[in-house]
């Protein structure tokens, strides 16, 4: 297999996920398996019950019930408990409790609900999908709208307009990957946040180490809404930047999606916030069960050639500009490299560089959709997050952008409506160039790694070459880092690259072709 150096553009799923479970504050416990949507019925089966139990880092355990036929959602459970199979939970308004037992497959709890002094036999059975508790009408949205808010899309990224306690209007990414949002450190001492003696700590999502601080009780201004956080993580994401090619101020994380039920209309590039104890659902899209871990989960499955689909539990991420990536456990577990045409590669994230294999699976099936042929990223990783067993990968922005989606943590589902970009084909670099943008405003495009046996290593592109522009026609082309990586991912094309190497302008001609 070729040596494929791929130095980001899967490095916001690197991050995030080295904050949702990398250092000793942020390590998370493994999911129990009570965790998800559960449904059962009192009086006979004529009063639905509906439990939600979601599991922070920490391995805390919170929930929440719906009675649908007596029009009650999201009544608080005060505590709640689970070991040795036994679940345990206790409400105060109505004063009631639960007590069941798991069965030995995690499909059902067998158990009594004791409410005034009364005892009713309760079973609850695991629900594949959220269920709904109305109807759903014609349209979509909701009357009770909060803000409104223009995005823009960048490598399959949300980028917003976001002022942190008050400062000028800095570009954040939203992303339902972070379990803490975060601060670039260079924005965050521009409006004087300073870390404390002996605040720093190391996270990492390579197989190194980076250093991050955390500030206290920020707001965060989103269109007309503002989002207080208790707490923020401040960390470099310079080197991110430069892969990017792009100014990155900041990250918002799970404190946007546990405040507002977020709908990202990827088309119309608009997010509407909704407040989540007044939202009614009323259009057409399919709901899909969400494990609230601090970030959403959602079961999904993988097949190949040949094979039965494989299933697992998938980081849903926003913030992740890949379709799809299976961490090294669930690959080696299910052997999911065996017959599949891949090329060596690595990431760069938080902490360094990470090996993987790039390829494509034959599809991807979560809820009611099937997503065929995504390039996936098979990660290699020994240590770090894309190392982690307790979920089998992520569905990123390249699958996320086929839909306007909806994410309703309060009911712990997302909701997906298809967007005329559903059956679009995924493509990948077709050149064999490694690019990043340097500078002061990261303008210039500079090689980092050229692809062995590429066509950028047969037209003699090097490392460190600046190109200065690439155009298929003259007087046409692209100029800004984005531009030109997309062009580079049209197979079969041929473009004139202007190059600097070495204080000489060279002009090269390259064909591209596909790859994997």
């Amino acid at each position: 297999m070729r040596k494929h150096t791929s130095l980001g553009l899967v490095f916001w799923a690197a991050l995030v996920m080295a904050l949702a479970v990398a250092p000793a504050a942020l390590v998370a416990a493994p999911v129990q398996p009570v965790v998800g949507n559960w449904q059962g019925a009192l009086s006979n089966g004529a009063v639905r019950v509906i439990l939600h139990i979601s599991q922070a880092p920490d391995g805390t355990l919170t929930g929440t019930l719906d009675s649908p036929d007596q029009g009650a959602t999201g009544i608080a459970i005060s505590s709640i408990t689970y070991k040795d199979a036994v679940l345990h939970f206790e409400l105060e308004r109505p004063a009631a409790s639960y007590d069941g037992r798991m069965s030995q497959d995690s499909s059902e709890i067998a158990g009594d609900w004791k409410q005034g002094g009364a005892s009713l036999s309760l079973t609850f059975k695991r629900k594949a999908t959220s269920p709904s508790v109305q109807e759903p009408g014609t349209g979509s949205g909701n009357a009770s709208s909060g803000a409104t808010i223009a995005f823009e899309p960048y490598e399959n990224l949300v980028y917003v307009p976001v002022r942190v306690n008050g400062s000028r209007t800095l570009q954040f990414v939203i992303d339902t990957g972070a379990y803490y949002s975060v601060l670039n450190e260079s924005t965050a001492r521009e409006i004087g946040l300073q870390p404390g003696p002996g605040e720093q700590a190391s996270v990492g999502s390579g197989e190194g180490g980076a250093k991050l601080w955390h500030a206290k009780d920020i707001s965060f201004e989103l269109g007309t809404s503002t989002i207080p956080s208790p707490d923020v993580v401040v960390l470099s994401l310079q080197d991110i930047e430069r892969i990017s090619g792009r100014t990155i101020d900041g990250v918002l994380g799970a404190d946007l999606f546990r405040r507002y039920v977020v709908e990202i209309d990827y088309t119309a590039r608009r997010i509407r916030l909704f407040d989540p104890q007044t939202y009614v659902y009323d259009g057409h899209g399919k709901a899909i069960s969400l494990t609230i871990s601090g970030v959403p989960l959602a079961q999904a499955s993988v097949t190949l050639p040949g094979r039965k689909p494989v299933e697992g539990l998938f980081l849903i991420d926003t913030g992740s500009h890949s379709a799809l990536g299976l961490n090294t456990p669930f690959v080696e577990k299910n052997s999911l490299l065996d017959g599949v045409k891949a090329l060596s590669s690595s990431d760069v994230g938080i902490g360094g560089e990470w090996p993987k294999l790039i390829g494509r699976v034959q599809s991807l099936e979560f809820g009611d959709f099937a997503i065929d042929q995504p390039v996936t990223d098979f990660s290699q990783a020994k240590s770090g997050a894309r190392s982690n067993a307790m979920f089998s990968g992520i569905i990123g922005g390249a699958i996320l952008r086929r839909f306007t989606v909806i994410f309703d943590y309060s009911r712990h589902q997302m909701i997906l409506e298809p967007n005329a970009g559903l059956k679009d084909s995924f493509v990948d670099d077709a050149s064999g160039l490694i690019l990043s943008g340097e500078g002061a405003d990261f303008h210039t495009i500079t090689v980092r790694r050229v692809l062995e046996n590429s066509p950028a290593a047969e037209t003699g592109l090097r490392e460190g070459d600046v190109i200065t522009a690439v155009a298929e026609k003259p007087g046409q082309g692209g100029s800004s880092l984005a531009e030109v990586r997309e062009m580079l991912r049209r197979p079969g094309r041929v473009y004139t690259l202007s190059i600097a190497r070495g204080g000489h302008g060279l002009h090269l001609r390259i064909k591209t072709r596909q790859l994997i």
